[in-house]
C-alpha cells in the first residue's frame, strides 16, 4: 500500500510513477523495455485460487468489529462531513460531544457499513468555533466496540469576523517534508484538489473497484497524514489519477475511479463551505470535462453544464468578503499541459466566461488556488490572481524537470508572473480574519517544504458588509 512506502528518495522524483503509464512515463507501455516490465509483473501474478479451505481450531465466534480509518471530513454549515471505514460489516452509529469524555453524547446512526466497509455522517447544529469530539461505536451481532477518538474546530459562521485558517494543495507522489509542515501550520481545512499519491501507480492489476477501495482505505489510515485528517477537516477533490486514468474527462472514465472514492473519501462531485468572512468553491474538472481534441468554444467545458451554473450562481448570490475558488486546473496565460488542456489552454471560451462574470457581477474580492501543473507559482494580471500551490510532494527530477527544465525561470520573466518554483514542493496557506478597524483581511503564503515563505500576499476588502 502507498503508506508502506518507498521511503521519499528526493534525487528521484516520480520515477516510481513511470512503469505504470502516468505522468510523461505514458509511453513506456508501448515500448519494448515496457513491454518486459509488464509481462515480469504477470509472470510474477498468474497463481489462481478455485478454492481456500480454512479449519478453525475450537469455538468459532463472530470477529469483532474494528475501526481501519475515521477520520474528518469537510466542513458543512455549523458541523462537517466524517468518515468511518471498518474491517468487517458493521452497524456504526457516531457518537458526538463537546468533551473529551463523551458525556451527555449526541448519537447518529448510520446503519450498516456498504460494500466497501463505510459509513459516512453529516453532522450540523455545532456552535462556530466549537471543539467537537467524535468516536464510531460499531455492533456485530453481539460484539460491539468503539473507534478512536477524533477531533475539529467548528468554521466560525459565515461572515464572523473571527479567525480561520485554510491549506491549500495538490499532487503528491511521495509523502515528503512538505507534510511536516502541514502539519506544523495546524490549519483547520485542508483542501487537497486532487492527485493523492497517484492511486494509478499502484500497479497494473490494482487498477480495479476492489484494489481502489483497498487503496483508499488505506490513505486514509495513512500515519503521515494522521494528524491532518484527525484534528482538522479534509477536504478532498479528484483530479485525473484519482480518477484512475492520466488525463481523465468525461470520454474516458473507468468504475474504479468512481465508487470506491465516493464511498470511502467524497460523495460529492463539487461543493463549497463557508468560513468566517470567506467562502470556498471546490471544484470537480474531470467528471464532466469535454474531450480535449474538442474545438473552444461555448460548449466546451471542464466542469459540465450543472456545474458551471451552479458556480456562477453562487458566486453572485455569496454575501463573502473573500471568494476562494479551488481550481484543480490552471487559469493564467501561460503555458500548461496544452496536451490535457486546462482553462490556460484549449478552454479559454469557459474561463473568460468566469472571468467575465466575476468581474461584473460577483461583489467582494475573489482570487482562484489551482494545482494539476507541476510548478508553483503566483500570477496576478488584469483582475485575475492565481496561486498554483502545486506539487504538495514530487521531487526532482519530475517530469517537469524533465521535459520543461526552463518551465519556472522563463515563467519569472512573464507579466503577472510574481513568483515561479519547480524544484520544491509546496502548499497555500490562507489566513482570515476581521480587522480591529472592521475589514475582511486574507493572507496567502506560498509555503516551502523546507519550511521557508517565499512569497505572501494581502488582501483586504474595507466593508465587508457592502
Amino acid at each position: 500500500f502507498p503508506s508502506s512506502g518507498p521511503e521519499v528518495y528526493p534525487a528521484l522524483g516520480n520515477l516510481h510513477l513511470l512503469p505504470y503509464g502516468v505522468q510523461e512515463g505514458q509511453a513506456v507501455f508501448e515500448t519494448a523495455p515496457g513491454a518486459l516490465v509488464v509481462e515480469a509483473i504477470r509472470e510474477r501474478s498468474t497463481a489462481t485460487f478455485a478454492e481456500i479451505e480454512l479449519r478453525p481450531q475450537g469455538t468459532v465466534r463472530s470477529t469483532q468489529p474494528s475501526v481501519v480509518a475515521a477520520t474528518n471530513g469537510a466542513p458543512v454549515t455549523g458541523g462537517a462531513r466524517l468518515r468511518v471505514a471498518t474491517d468487517v460489516p458493521a452497524r456504526v452509529t457516531i457518537e458526538v460531544a463537546t468533551n473529551p469524555r463523551f458525556r451527555r453524547p449526541r448519537r447518529i446512526t448510520l446503519g450498516i457499513t456498504d460494500e466497501f466497509g463505510a459509513a459516512m455522517a453529516t453532522v450540523r447544529g455545532l456552535p462556530p468555533g466549537t471543539t467537537v469530539y467524535w468516536r464510531a461505536r460499531m455492533r456485530r451481532r453481539r460484539q460491539e466496540s468503539l473507534g478512536p477518538v477524533r477531533r475539529f474546530q467548528v468554521p466560525p459562521r459565515a461572515g464572523s469576523a473571527a479567525a480561520v485558517r485554510v491549506a491549500i494543495g495538490s499532487c503528491a507522489a511521495q509523502f515528503g517534508p512538505v507534510f511536516d509542515e502541514l502539519t506544523a501550520a495546524a490549519p483547520d481545512v485542508f483542501v487537497w484538489q486532487g492527485d493523492l499519491n497517484y492511486p494509478d501507480t499502484v500497479g497494473p492489476f490494482a487498477q480495479t473497484v476492489a484494489g481502489y477501495a483497498g487503496i483508499w482505505r488505506d490513505f486514509l489510515a495513512n500515519p503521515r497524514t494522521a494528524v491532518l485528517f484527525e484534528r482538522g477537516l479534509f477536504a478532498a477533490q479528484r483530479d485525473d489519477h484519482d480518477y484512475g486514468v492520466q488525463d481523465a474527462n468525461s470520454t474516458n472514465l473507468v468504475p474504479w475511479g468512481l465508487r470506491p472514492w465516493e464511498s470511502l473519501v467524497e460523495s460529492r462531485d463539487f461543493y463549497r463551505f463557508s468560513a468566517g468572512l470567506a467562502e470556498f468553491w471546490v471544484l470537480d474538472q474531470r467528471r464532466h470535462k469535454t474531450d480535449p481534441a474538442a474545438p473552444d468554444g461555448p460548449d466546451k467545458t471542464l466542469l459540465g453544464a450543472e456545474q458551471r451554473a451552479w458556480l456562477l450562481r453562487t458566486l453572485e448570490q455569496s454575501r463573502a468578503p473573500f471568494k476562494v475558488v479551488c481550481s484543480p486546473c490552471t487559469l493564467a496565460p501561460l503555458p500548461a499541459n496544452a496536451r490535457d488542456g486546462s482553462w490556460a489552454a484549449g478552454y479559454t471560451r469557459e474561463r473568460d466566461l468566469l472571468l467575465k462574470h466575476v468581474a461584473q457581477s460577483v461583489g467582494g474580492r475573489t482570487i482562484f488556488v489551482t494545482g494539476d501543473t507541476h510548478w508553483t507559482m503566483a500570477y496576478e494580471r488584469d483582475g485575475l490572481f492565481e496561486a498554483r500551490p502545486c506539487p504538495l510532494g514530487i521531487p526532482s527530477p519530475n517530469d517537469i524537470t524533465l521535459t520543461q527544465p526552463l518551465a519556472a525561470e522563463e515563467a519569472r520573466a512573464l507579466p503577472g508572473v510574481a513568483y515561479a518554483d519547480d524544484e520544491r514542493g509546496h502548499f497555500a496557506l490562507l489566513d482570515v480574519h476581521g480587522t480591529p478597524g472592521g475589514a475582511a483581511r486574507l493572507d496567502l503564503t506560498l509555503v516551502r517544504e523546507d519550511g521557508a515563505r517565499p512569497y505572501t500576499r494581502r488582501f483586504e476588502v474595507p466593508d465587508p458588509s457592502g
